[in-house]
């Protein structure tokens, strides 16, 4: 074997040591272009379960669409792949609850991804984002009329798109004297990886929910095909019923308290007052699965997202008791 001369071999070493920096540069420098579709899986935990520790998933489609000079961002909760290997499982009459695991898609649903999932419209969001600077924001604010007023709205932004993108999520309470910020939800891109088809960081929800999500570049959606009921109907049907109104709205309830401080003009509903309600809608559920024969630790993800999702609709949105059953009716709430 020849000996190479020590010049020669120290240059040789150093070719080697640029070639190596030079494509950790190009995958440090790879750029991205949100414009099309991504399938977003994340896994968390959450600090407000039963077990802390328990690894967790959701998914979702979001579309990202050129509007003149502005951005729509499109955000569709509801993912059906045909195989539905890891994802769900049977409970009773819910075919649809989620196992608790950090599911990661198969090959078949990589393919899937791939050629473009089925996507179902209830409970979809979009905002149309302008530049500003660096970032892209949505434009809304929350305004109203009085003190006695309050509203709710969301800010999505978008930072360091063409780079390493951070998408935040604000979910903002105000009235005309004040504004609050709520909730955030973040996601922060930590890699970027094949040519910037796929993007992986750390996910973050209103400080309990922690975790990872991956992005990876999807094939355009599809509309989602035949009359199946969603989760939340199929849920509101087996469980809970129309007279689910009454279980919510009755005397002395903490959501009476909270419309009757609205009407009487005594501010913003606290924290406090929201968490009763929050807990009191829980209760309730939790009492109805009870009844049907079930037990209602099977649904505890089901019941805390209800719970968080009429709190929302009841305090927030404004949304009378009757609305929310009719919200749930109609597929327009889902766990």
């Amino acid at each position: 074997m020849a000996i190479l001369p020590r010049r020669r071999a120290q240059h040789l070493a150093l070719g080697i040591v640029l070639a190596v920096a030079a494509g950790h540069a190009r995958a440090e420098n790879e750029t991205v272009d949100l414009i099309g579709t991504w399938h977003v899986l994340i896994h968390f935990t959450d600090d407000h379960t039963h077990d802390p520790t328990q690894m967790r998933w959701d998914d979702k489609v979001w579309v990202f669409e050129k509007a003149g000079s502005r951005l729509r961002w499109i955000e569709y909760p509801i993912v059906v792949f045909q195989d539905r290997t890891g994802r769900f499982e049977a409970r009773g009459a819910i075919r649809a609850a989620r196992v608790l695991h950090g599911w990661e898609p198969n090959e078949a649903q990589r393919a899937e991804i791939a050629s473009g999932i089925p996507v179902g419209h209830r409970g979809s969001k979009q905002k149309t984002l302008r530049k500003r600077g660096d970032d892209w924001v949505s434009t809304n604010r929350a305004t109203a009329a009085s003190a006695s007023i309050v509203t709710y709205v969301e800010h999505w932004s978008i930072s360091d798109a063409a780079g390493k993108p951070t998408f935040r999520r604000e979910d903002v309470l105000g009235s005309a004297e004040t504004e609050g910020l709520e909730g955030v939800t973040q996601y922060t891109t930590t890699e970027v990886l094949d040519g910037g088809n796929e993007l992986r960081g750390s996910f973050s929800r209103d400080e309990s929910r922690r975790g990872t999500f991956r992005m990876v570049r999807s094939g355009a959606t599809k509309e989602l095909k035949g009359k199946n009921k969603s989760e939340g109907q199929r849920f509101h049907e087996r469980f809970l019923g129309a007279d689910f109104a009454l279980a919510l709205d009755r005397e002395g309830s903490a959501l009476r308290e909270a419309v009757e401080t609205r009407a009487e003009g005594r501010g913003t509903v606290s924290d406090e007052l929201r968490a009763r309600v929050r807990a009191e809608v829980a209760s309730a559920i939790s009492e109805r699965i009870r009844e049907s024969g079930d037990d209602p630790d099977r649904y505890e993800r089901e019941v805390q997202s209800l719970s968080e999702q009429i709190e929302a609709a009841l305090i927030e949105s404004r949304r009378s008791a009757s609305e929310v059953v009719e919200m749930l009716q109609d597929g327009r709430i889902n766990p």
